[in-house]
C-alpha cells in the first residue's frame, strides 16, 4: 500500500466516524470520541440512562454488488458495530 492509498483509507474511516457521530446525535444519543483501542466512540441514550461502545465499520461495494466490511470478529460482547456505507449515506447498527 502506497502512502496515497493509505491516507484515503484514514480519509474514509474519519468520513465514516463523522457521519456515525452526526447519525447518532441526530437519535437523540450524546456522542463522545473515543481515544483508541477497539472503540470508536460512546454513545449515551438519556431516555432509557445507557451507555453504548461503538466501532464504526465503514462499508463498500463489491464489483458484483453487494456490500462487504473489512470487519474483524468483535473480541468483546460490550461493543456494537456501527455500520456506514458512505455511497449511500446510509447508518445502521449489525
Amino acid at each position: 500500500m502506497n502512502k496515497l492509498d493509505y491516507y484515503k483509507k484514514h480519509q474514509k474511516g474519519t468520513a465514516s466516524e463523522f457521519l456515525a457521530m452526526s447519525w447518532l446525535a441526530n437519535q437523540g444519543y450524546y456522542v463522545f470520541k473515543g481515544m483508541g483501542g477497539p472503540i470508536d466512540m460512546i454513545a449515551f441514550d438519556p431516555i432509557n440512562i445507557k451507555f453504548i461502545n461503538i466501532d464504526v465499520k465503514t462499508i463498500y461495494h463489491r464489483k458484483n454488488g453487494k456490500m462487504a466490511s473489512n470487519r474483524r470478529p468483535v473480541k468483546y460482547d460490550f461493543i456494537k458495530i456501527l455500520n456506514v456505507d458512505l455511497n449511500n449515506n446510509k447508518v445502521w447498527f449489525n
